[in-house]
């Protein structure tokens, strides 16, 4: 659809949907406001619940009601607001996204177990963490947790944890549905719902989306950008033996299909790629997809003094790329040219005990892959030589947290945990230099300590301290290697031995009124970094390299100015920051593909009488050094851009008893900047949605947490605790109640 005319029918619907009378708005207010942060409950610092006041670490949630208000379409455009940098490599929609927090990266590719954070879907493993197939139709809430998370979770949870928690089905019955265009061709279709019946509950979502080739900033058309369609679905469903015991199935699939990118350098015998684009001679499509199901028995004693979960896990990611080279005869040749396909599968077993004053969770975590990777050995070549790795990865590890809350508020909470891990890892490859097959075998262990510590002198201040140690271990293809990256090939180490790392960090959670501050310091000491060295051929060598240092700040700051002046409306103006003052090694050589600032802004505004929320929010990312694999230069300045998005839902028509139709607008790329990525291929410009929601009276609850979420026996038990901080004076404590379902 044209841009023109998609803009003008965008600014005539809007303008339409604003001077409708305002229906009757079902939703809370509560959802953008500061107030009841530090007693919201989360689940992911403990893998038990507890407030946000107890935990010594800084965490924060994105709420459902935040994920609708956002205007995003995938999870990786709610990341930016929340101290974790974007970074795409070769175009918007060809699938590869990382995420960046403390200096900590997830893989490119999504391979979990190469990530320095890790990526959790209800507290386990999510075994590809590309959050850009992800969808977020079936999102409940995600809790962020930033700093090391191996002690509970194992290793790759160095610079800390996403938990993504999908929906469960609640009393209220829901349903909701999308459609929506963009000036890109993109096309959106949505429909999700939730209920409950008896003993059974149920939540699922289908989802559907693809895109065209975009414009960059200023209007030129990239070809080669395109996504031939992402797909996904959800359904959990449920069986409530009683109040406190429930036995669930999962299951969830999504994929990233035909994700397009414009090849990068005159390589090979081509001559030109179709089209204008800076004569490259082939092109890139790119398919993953992630699909999984769980097994989930979870419960509690009468008294809600024990709890205890299991869980079993089995799923299938993979992603394969496609490479069609163009010759100079004006004929092509379409071909594989690597593939990563695994086979993952895990058990989940703990139990949790509480008696006031002392908390006790333990548990062991089982987790196994198999996994095939094949590349071709020149990738610009049409030749059939393949490189071929097959690994086996086994992991079993314990843990035990123990929490002990003192004083006579229990408002100072000291939190310890230690776990062990032992990882089994078997090789086979084949490759040019070795045309026979070969195997290698590796085993590791690591115990690992942490501490921290929560203090809330009055009800609306949290200082807290936290010191832990994480861990990494090599990956298959880091120990065998021989797969290129760009025209640079990169050769394996089987001597690679763990990377290691101490952290500790100190800060405060301010919740005061309608005022929400937060800051950190943090500093990190590595060992054993794994890394690469240019070798004298001009190829990479996977190492342990120099010890490394991380230190930085990070802060976030949101006021509802609104709510303050009792003007009926919510006004929030937010911001946050993240500062890295150092990220070098002892040689003095900074880390690739980092921004020393990453900084985020905006304004939330949502009236009830009006059915009216709005957003307008710019993140700005500084100049990261960055690797270039296909010139072999050395890192240089790339990226440094300020990026405004808008969006706009307006309720225009109730039902009744049958819900209600909104209209929503959105606008990424507000004032249409150039700017590009970290491989130096152009991003979008200025692209707007325009879609239609139903909602048959969807349930959401501004602390993410939905009706039945929270077992009866959990809320009571919560509540008993709640009112030992300062009886009767517990600011927070009538909207946790609130929160919680209690009347």
């Amino acid at each position: 659809m044209s841009g023109r005319y998609l803009a003008v029918a965008a600014a005539a619907l809007t303008a339409a949907a604003l001077a409708m009378p305002a229906p009757v708005a079902a939703q809370s207010q509560r959802e953008l406001s500061a107030e009841g942060f530090l007693d919201m409950l989360v689940v992911t610092a403990s893998r038990t619940l507890e407030r946000i006041r107890d935990v010594p670490q800084n965490v924060e949630v994105i709420t459902e009601e935040e994920i609708r208000s956002s205007g995003a379409s995938d999870l990786t455009d709610i990341m930016e607001e929340h101290g974790i940098q974007i970074t795409y490599q070769y175009a918007r929609n060809y699938g590869n996204d990382e995420l960046s927090m403390r200096g900590f990266v997830t893989s490119t590719h999504g391979n979990d177990i190469m990530s320095g954070i890790q990526v959790l879907l209800n507290g386990r493993r999510v075994g590809l963490d590309s959050l850009s197939i992800m969808g977020i139709d079936a999102v409940d809430h995600i809790e962020i947790i930033h700093g090391p998370g191996s002690v509970m979770y194992g290793s790759a949870g160095m610079g800390g944890v996403v938990n993504i928690i999908t929906k469960r089905g609640s009393e209220t019955p829901s349903m909701r549905a999308e459609v929506g265009f963009s000036e890109f061709d993109t096309t959106k279709a949505v429909i999700s719902g939730s209920g409950r019946g008896g003993k059974l509950d149920i939540a699922a979502s289908m989802a559907y989306m693809k895109a065209g080739d975009y414009k960059s900033g200023g209007g030129e058309v990239i070809r080669y950008t395109s996504l031939g369609g992402r797909y996904g679905f959800y359904m959990n469903l449920g069986y409530n033996f009683d109040e406190r015991n429930r036995l669930g199935i999962l299951f969830q699939g999504n994929s990233n299909d035909k994700g397009l990118r414009p090849g990068g350098g005159v390589f090979g015998t081509g001559t030109t790629v179709p089209g204008p684009y800076k004569g490259r001679p082939y092109v890139d499509s790119q398919d993953k997809k992630l699909h999984s199901a769980d097994l989930t028995y979870e419960g509690e004693s009468e008294r809600g003094d024990f709890t205890w979960l299991v869980r079993y896990y089995y799923g299938k990611s993979s992603y394969s790329l496609w490479r069609e080279t163009f010759f100079a005869d004006g004929g092509s040749d379409r071909h594989n040219n690597s593939m990563n396909r695994m086979t993952f599968q895990g058990a989940q077993g703990q139990v949790g005990w509480d008696r006031g004053i002392l908390h006790l969770t333990g548990g062991v975590d089982w987790y196994g892959n198999e996994m095939t990777q094949e590349q071709r050995l020149n990738p610009y070549s049409t030749s059939t030589n393949f490189t071929t790795g097959k690994s086996k990865m086994g992991d079993i590890g314990a843990f035990l947290l123990a929490k002990v809350s003192l004083l006579e508020m229990r408002n100072l909470v000291f939190t310890g945990a230690v776990r062990y891990d032992k990882f089994t890892i078997d090789i086979d490859s084949i490759n040019a230099r070795n045309p026979q097959w070969v195997r290698n075998s590796r085993s590791y262990t690591k115990t690992i300590p942490s501490l921290g510590v929560a203090y809330t002198p009055v009800e609306f201040l949290k200082l807290r301290a936290n010191v832990g140690e994480a861990y990494r271990v090599p990956s298959p293809r880091q120990l065998i290697g021989n797969f290129y990256m760009g025209n640079t090939l990169f050769l394996g180490d089987l001597n690679l031995v763990p990377e290691e790392s101490l952290t500790w960090d100190a800060g405060l959670d301010l919740d005061y009124d309608e005022l929400l501050f937060s800051a950190t310091y943090f500093s990190t000491d590595f060992k054993n970094y794994l890394g690469t060295i240019t070798t004298p051929a001009n190829e990479r060598q996977y190492t342990n390299v120099a010890n490394v240092t991380i230190t930085g700040i990070e802060a976030k700051l949101r006021y509802n100015l609104g709510r303050a002046l009792r003007a009926g409306f919510d006004l929030t103006p937010w911001a946050g920051w993240t500062r890295l003052l150092k990220f070098d090694t002892d040689e003095g050589y900074k880390l690739a593909d980092l921004s020393e600032n990453v900084f985020s802004a905006g304004v939330d505004f949502r009236s009830e009488p009006a059915g009216l929320r709005a957003r307008v929010k710019a993140v700005y990312y500084g100049r990261p050094k960055v690797d270039d694999y296909a010139s072999q230069a050395p890192p240089d300045q790339n990226g440094g851009s300020m990026i405004f998005d808008f969006s706009l839902t307006k309720t225009v028509m109730t039902f009744a008893d049958k819900g209600d139709l909104s209209l929503t607008v959105s606008v990424d790329n507000l004032f249409d900047k150039f700017y590009v990525d970290t491989a130096s291929v152009e991003m979008p410009g200025r692209e707007i949605y325009v879609g239609l929601v139903y909602n048959y009276w969807a349930s959401v609850h501004g602390s993410g947490l939905r009706d039945g979420w929270i077992p009866e026996p959990w809320r009571e038990f919560m509540s008993r605790r709640l009112s030992l901080f300062r009886p009767g004076q517990v600011q927070g404590l009538p909207l946790l109640a609130q929160t919680l379902g209690q009347k």
